[in-house]
């Protein structure tokens, strides 16, 4: 009986034994990379507002490229220039 628990216990160590071939595991690791972003330099000038239809026409062009201009420099502007 001892030799047969000892058969069974020298089975189950061999199973834990080193395997002739090494086995290779390989190592993800994930760092952000900062790219740089070609923004506006100066913002256009802003009009004055009047109380007349032409000014606030003006100011709403002023808007528009204000924010087509930053638009651009934003993360969704660069997910969309790369399509």
């Amino acid at each position: 009986m001892k030799l047969l628990s000892l058969l069974i216990s020298s089975l189950f160590l061999l199973g834990c034994a080193e395997k002739s071939a090494p086995a290779y595991l390989t190592k993800v690791e994930y760092q952000k990379v900062y790219t740089p972003v070609k923004c506006i330099d100066t913002m256009p000038e802003k009009p004055e507002y009047v109380d007349t239809a032409e000014s606030f026409k003006d100011l709403m062009e002023y808007f528009s490229t204000v924010e087509d201009l930053l638009y651009k420099c934003s993360k969704e502007g660069d997910k969309n220039a790369s399509k």
